[in-house]
């Protein structure tokens, strides 16, 4: 029994590399994505084109692009990536997180590995579009439909006051390599990141409360999620201000992103052993 165990943990060093380089890859494909929002919304905001865009409607834009098919492709298998990553912090736990951080990895992986398949289905040519309005529909349907939607808008109201704190504090750069850092990226990181994250921060809030009215109006069609957060602020007062500003937050967050993918400090996932 010890050498199985032996031959298990060594095999998890072994593939470990791999791991963190699938996960290193997905972090620059959300990022990728989130800039494809943030873009559209800056159009937008300055009157250029552009619109209030969700995660599928950013792949499939990859789609369209030259070179498109290739593009949604390297950005799928990214995404599968970052799952497999964040279902591994889950499931494996090498950090020590409490139970909400890793029910949040699993809702993380669940997410962005659909929105990975959805990336891959575009690429040949079969495009999926969100429906957050749709997908509320069928969960009312549902024995305790109600109790779930409003579980899950207090959730995403929960996850956004946290990433707000988070840019406060510039939490974040503890789960980093600052010391690979010189004093110009820690500086670029930090701004990026809290920016970013604040943004991340209010979008979450948005469609966490969209959802919550949903649950206790039972009436899917007040929920939405990213597009129908950046169209409620497109839609207010001073909303080119707000969606500009939105945009730029946005961009941020795809910036830190990428940085997150150079710097971000990975925990052997056999030292999860022992971990609640």
């Amino acid at each position: 029994m010890a050498q199985v165990a032996g031959k298990a943990h060594h095999a998890v060093r072994e593939t470990e590399p791999w791991i963190k380089t699938a996960a290193r890859l997905g972090y620059i494909a959300k990022g990728v994505v989130f800039a494809a929002i943030g873009l559209l919304a800056l159009l937008a905001a300055t009157g250029r084109g552009g619109g209030a865009a969700d995660q599928k409607d950013a792949v499939n834009l990859l789609a369209d692009l030259p070179f498109g098919p290739a593009i949604a492709t390297v950005v799928g298998i990214g995404l599968l990536g970052y799952a497999l990553w964040r279902l591994l912090e889950a499931i494996r736990n090498p950090e020590g997180q409490k139970a909400f951080k890793r029910i949040g990895y699993f809702i993380s992986s669940v997410t962005y590995g659909g929105l990975g398949i959805a990336a891959l289905r575009a690429a040949l040519g079969s495009k999926e579009e969100a429906d957050a309005k749709g997908a509320a529909a069928t969960v009312l349907q549902q024995p305790g439909g109600q109790a779930i939607l409003i579980v899950a808008g207090l959730v995403l109201l929960a996850a956004g006051v946290a990433s707000i704190v988070n840019a406060w504090k510039a939490s974040f750069m503890k789960v980093l390599c600052t010391e690979e850092m010189d004093e110009h990226a820690r500086h670029v990181t930090k701004t990026a990141g809290r920016i970013g994250l604040a943004a991340r921060g209010v979008v979450f809030m948005m469609t966490g409360s969209f959802l919550t009215k949903a649950g206790l109006d039972a009436n899917a069609k007040e929920a939405g999620g990213i597009q129908e957060a950046l169209q409620t602020l497109a839609r207010s007062p001073y909303g080119p201000w707000l969606l500009g500003l939105m945009a730029i937050g946005l961009l941020s967050y795809a910036a830190y992103l990428a940085l997150e993918a150079k710097y971000r400090r990975m925990a052997p996932l056999a030292a999860s052993e022992g971990h609640g």
